[in-house]
């Protein structure tokens, strides 16, 4: 189990123009957080003593499209969510998780990593 987040270094080239130029910076949001078009980078757990830990190996990074969490959906993964755990919220309703297209729930206390849009 870490103990600390690591961040690996990223490469970002910049727009020659200055108008256009932006900080990019990724930052740690709860699921209930996340917005349009955020680029979820990476899950987390929150391990007993509140320190998140990465656990980004599960997903490819894609742009968030938040919507209300429906265990009524059919979708395959919102059929395993218990709805009695907890408020749940889907960051986007087309994760290929297999061989069809399923929507990506979390709880909505988790922690995300994302770059905002």
């Amino acid at each position: 189990m870490l103990a600390c987040l690591e961040f690996l270094p990223v490469i970002v080239s910049r727009p020659s123009s200055s108008n256009a130029a932006q900080e990019i910076a990724a930052r740690i949001k709860r699921a209930a957080d996340v917005e349009l078009g955020d680029l979820v980078l990476a899950a987390f757990t929150d391990p007993d003593d509140g320190t998140p830990e990465s656990d980004s190996a599960r997903f490819e990074p894609y742009a968030a499209d938040p919507q209300p969490f429906d265990p009524r959906c059919g979708c395959g993964a919102c059929d395993e969510i218990d709805p009695t755990k907890g408020p749940h919220v889907v960051l986007v309703d087309d994760y290929p998780s297999g061989p069809m297209p399923t929507c990506d729930v979390w709880p909505a206390d988790a922690y995300v990593l994302v770059v905002p849009a």
